[in-house]
């Protein structure tokens, strides 16, 4: 199942090419039973005006998704970043942060 953190979280001007890659992380998350939970899309800025992601991110583009990791057990989490690499293959950039996993459409 794929759900959205929160309403916070923006999926409009998502690129077809995330819509595959979104579909390939949903099948790794059910292979361990944990939800696949995306805790950021293409929103660019917060209500106030601070900037959610780095400049020059693909989020806003449409090309990253962030993926919830709390529930994916420490011990797991670099073998499940690796299953999703495998997944998604190199078209993807799969990137292991404290608290998300950050899923990129490699554009070069």
């Amino acid at each position: 199942m794929i759900i959205l953190k929160d309403d916070t979280v923006k999926m409009a001007g998502i690129k077809p090419e995330m819509v595959v890659g979104l579909m390939l992380v949903q099948q790794v998350y059910s292979l361990v039973e944990v939800s696949c939970v995306i805790t950021a899309g293409t929103e660019e800025f917060y209500l106030d005006g601070t900037r959610i992601h780095m400049k020059g991110s693909l989020h806003p583009q449409g090309y990253a998704l962030d993926f919830r990791s709390r529930d994916i057990p420490k011990n797991d989490l670099d073998n499940f970043c690796d299953e999703l690499q495998e997944m998604l293959k190199s078209e993807y950039q799969v990137i292991k942060h404290n608290t998300h996993i950050h899923v990129e459409f490699d554009l070069k």
